[in-house]
């Protein structure tokens, strides 16, 4: 329940009284991913990390220039590289408990953009951390991917190519 309260104040934009000046609350960490869009493509955007003490991590994600009603796989890659073709630097899907897809720590499944060719949704990752340690995200890499996570098929959802990418970093 307290997480479910935390999701929902974070949602709302926090509440007034527990959130020091810029937006976080004591003890929260914070990293973030400048999504950029990749050759030929144009999506692109914020993908903003949080993790209060005890909690969760939630991911903010606002992307544009999506076509408008598509569907793509949001994944966090095992490296913080966008270079290659493709992204292709940044490795596999985020999965240090050898978990199969789609339990992947770093599968968040997928995202729809609105009429307007945009996303802004809130997810939860309770299998990833912020601070140091094998869950950790920081410095691996946001990945959106060109086509819908099918949540089967190994090992990474039959999504297509990644048309954007961006590297977390702590803020």
């Amino acid at each position: 329940m307290r997480n479910a309260i935390f999701l929902l104040l974070f949602a709302a934009g926090g509440c007034g009284g527990a959130q020091k000046s810029g937006g976080t609350v004591p003890g929260e960490v914070v990293a973030e991913a400048q999504v950029k869009p990749l050759a030929g493509q144009t999506a692109a955007g914020t993908a903003t990390f949080r993790q209060a003490p005890g909690s969760p991590v939630t991911i903010q994600l606002s992307l544009t220039g999506l076509a408008p009603g598509s569907k793509h796989a949001f994944h966090v890659h095992e490296t913080g590289d966008c270079g290659g073709e493709f992204a292709a630097n940044a490795g596999k899907h985020f999965n240090p408990s050898g978990a199969p897809h789609p339990q992947h720590a770093g599968d968040f499944g997928n995202l729809t953009a609105g009429a307007d060719g945009t996303v802004s949704m809130v997810v939860t990752g309770s299998a990833i951390a912020l601070d140091a340690g094998p869950n950790s995200v920081v410095n691996r890499a946001v990945v959106i991917h060109g086509g819908e996570d099918d949540l089967a098929s190994q090992p990474s959802g039959n999504a297509g190519k990644p048309i954007a990418c961006g590297v977390i970093v702590k803020k």
